[in-house]
């Protein structure tokens, strides 16, 4: 029976196709990452997220070894589509084709296309032995980059004295090994000299030529033992109040699905952002046939400022440096001052369809150093001494199409927070989403990551309610609103503050080939008075307005992407106003590739800078700030060297309309243009 109605799916893909193949064609995964990725009102860097999204790609999930966690991981499926295809599965068996997708009720052709490029049905590599499968994973290859800015910044001109304030070269270096598989196993090395960094060879140090230096090596589902490792890695568990590792969304363009965190355990780690991950040893057993145990020690030596007390006779932290960069004399002397010591674990229950998890999670650190931060008012409550602890336990329920998720966590002095949300299929083209949190001024956990308005989840409140509509396989509308309380001051709020925030989409997609879509966002909160000359800061409402304006259009070997952006701040009665307008041109002919853009922008001032997404070199990812006036231009080309090697080239520059000078400090430019040049080679072993 089931073999016929395969092959009536297979005969009646006349009016839609698709084949297994694609997972073999680069995918536009950029915009999968401007939808789930938060609207942008800061510098993040978002390689992490990049990284974790490329490699469902590159090795995609087996999804005849894929449970409820490995898909909600994902964010493509609602907890409806995932309950049906479970019950496809244990009612109907293994899938037999990808084709046996289209069978399962209540999935649409616009899911099943998306969820394509990361998934696959019985991966050959897999029933391998475990040498075969590391010597023939398909994520095999070693990474070499090369990017400068040709314009010479302050810092790299000698002063009076003859000493430059850079003690390296203007070039960046990154050379990233990678072997892995998913749910399988994981082997890399990461190495990175940042601009400005110098070169050195001091094994007693533990600097090797680079300044960065990450490895690991990971084995999974090795019988009871679900994960075994040891180098740099990460832990998720619960919704991140205790061990919040790997990407986490929050608010974003997803309303729905991006809210909640999964339970994806230790995630080795290969970014090359310097600060918030583990090294050392780490494991996950299953001591029963419904609950795993993790276990993990680090020890890993943090980057701070260190100042003598006098009157003490000892010396003390006086703030960690996060930047990574080691560039100056002062970002030299503060390089791994502080040994951090870290050990915990996690227990996990589920049930045996694994609708019910429940687990407990605790996290001890101690420091080498006390911490005693810079006396300011708003950071009265931050972590002081040498010890913190914090706790936790979570819960997710799964009730048909209702999911039910939380978190409470207790860490030292009297630290307290709590996460309530859940998510639902109001119908088949409806979904509600909505998330309470409150984290006391007390609570302090290093190694969080959960849903907040302000960085860190600490000295907050809040509800946040999220709402999807599809009228049609055409529409799509998706709105949240969320309102948050600062219960103590903050950083540029001098006072405690409250506000809100709301966003909506409106997305039309006639065919594969064109997709529109227009969304707005609004944010209001306190903030210091901007250009205030009385001698005491007072907070004033601030209102952000934001705009964007997207089509797309893809034809067989070109796509064009036209957007305009445009945002408005006002304070008091002052108002200014910002926007940007960016046109994407790139083909696809197979061997290479080829992306451009041409961009015009003009912001009155830093409060409208305008954030936009930029194509850049595989396992990069940009979002760089727009402001001032002027013009921006990049160009990427991408060559296949054979089967095996692939070369990119990326060329961009921003030409200012109104400065002589373009930065600060260190970092000025004279003149009124920068640009960047950037040389990528891969290489498939």
């Amino acid at each position: 029976m089931k073999s016929f109605l395969l092959f009536f799916i297979v005969m009646s893909n006349a009016t839609f196709s698709f084949s297994q193949n694609i997972s073999a064609k680069e995918i536009d995964i950029d915009k999968l990452i401007q939808d789930l990725l938060p609207p942008q009102d800061q510098e993040i860097n978002y390689d992490e997220v990049y990284d974790a999204l490329y490699q469902y790609f590159l090795t995609p999930l087996d999804l005849n070894k894929a449970d409820r966690e490995d898909l909600e991981a994902l964010y493509l499926l609602k907890p409806s589509e995932i309950n049906a295809f479970l019950e496809y599965t244990i009612k109907n068996g293994p899938l037999v084709s990808i084709f046996e997708l289209q069978a399962i009720q209540g999935w649409e052709i616009n899911t099943i296309r998306d969820l394509l490029p990361f998934v696959v049905v019985e991966n050959n590599v897999h029933g391998k032995k475990i040498v075969e499968r590391i010597l023939h994973s398909p994520n095999h290859f070693i990474l070499f980059r090369t990017d400068f800015i040709p314009q010479v910044r302050k810092g790299y001109k000698p002063t009076k004295s003859g000493n430059k304030v850079y003690q390296g070269s203007p070039f960046h270096y990154l050379m990233r090994y990678r072997n892995s598989v998913n749910k399988d196993f994981s082997f890399g090395l990461t190495m990175e000299k940042d601009a400005g960094e110098p070169i050195k060879w001091q094994p007693k140090r533990k600097e090797y030529l680079m300044d960065y230096l990450s490895m690991h090596a990971f084995m999974f589902n090795q019988g009871k033992w679900k994960a075994i490792g040891i180098g740099d890695y990460k832990l998720q568990f619960g919704q991140g109040l205790v061990l919040g590792g790997g990407f986490y969304i929050g608010k974003s363009a997803e309303t729905i699905l991006a809210i909640k965190k999964n339970n994806k355990g230790i995630v080795p780690y290969t970014s090359v952002m310097e600060t918030d991950f583990l090294r050392g040893i780490c494991f996950t057993y299953s001591i029963l046939k419904n609950t795993e145990i993790t276990g993990f020690y680090s020890n890993n030596r943090r980057d701070a400022n260190i100042q003598f007390d006098s009157l003490k006779m000892r010396s003390f932290v006086r703030s960690f440096n996060t930047s990574g960069m080691h560039r100056t004399q002062s970002e030299i002397n503060s390089k791994r001052n502080v040994t951090e010591q870290t050990s915990g674990g996690n227990v996990s229950f589920y049930s045996t369809n694994k609708k019910m998890h429940s687990g407990i999670s605790y996290v001890h650190t101690s420091f080498s150093k006390p911490i005693q931060e810079t006396n300011r008012i708003y950071n009265h409550f931050d972590i002081e001494g040498q010890l913190n602890s914090v706790a936790s336990i979570d819960y997710s329920l799964v009730l048909q199409n209702f999911t039910t998720f939380g978190e409470a966590a207790l860490s030292s002095r009297k630290g307290k927070a709590l996460l309530l949300g859940g998510m639902a299929s109001l119908s088949a083209k409806i979904d509600f989403s909505f998330l309470y949190r409150n984290y006391n001024i007390y609570f302090n956990s290093l190694y969080c990551n959960a849903f907040s308005e302000g960085s860190g989840t600490t000295n907050e409140n809040g509800s946040y309610w999220g709402i999807r509509i599809k009228p049609t396989s055409k529409w799509t509308m998706s709105a949240y609103y969320d309102h948050f309380i600062f219960p103590w001051l903050k950083y540029q709020k001098d006072s405690p503050t409250e506000g809100f925030g709301y966003l909506g989409r409106c997305q039309y997609q006639p065919s594969k080939k064109v997709l529109l879509y227009f969304q707005f966002r609004n944010e209001e909160s306190g903030k210091n008075q901007s250009n205030n000359t009385s001698p005491i800061d007072f907070t004033v409402p601030s209102h952000k307005n934001n705009y964007l304006l997207n089509m797309d259009y893809n034809m067989d070997n070109v796509s064009l992407r036209s957007r305009v952006q445009w945002s408005s701040y006002r304070q008091t009665t002052n108002t200014t106003h910002g926007f940007i307008v960016t046109q994407d041109l790139n083909f696809d002919f197979h061997r290479f590739r080829i992306n451009t853009r041409y961009a015009l922008f003009d912001t009155d001032d830093y409060d409208n800078r305008q954030y936009s997404y930029e194509k850049d070199v595989l396992y990069s990812v940009a979002f760089p700030a727009y402001y001032g006036k002027g013009s921006r231009t990049y160009l990427i080309f991408q060559f296949k060297l054979g089967k095996k090697t692939d070369l990119w080239f990326r060329y961009a520059t921003t030409q200012y309309y109104n400065k002589k000078t373009i930065g600060s400090g260190s970092d000025e430019i004279s003149g009124s243009r920068v640009s960047e040049l950037k040389f990528q080679v891969l290489v498939r072993l």
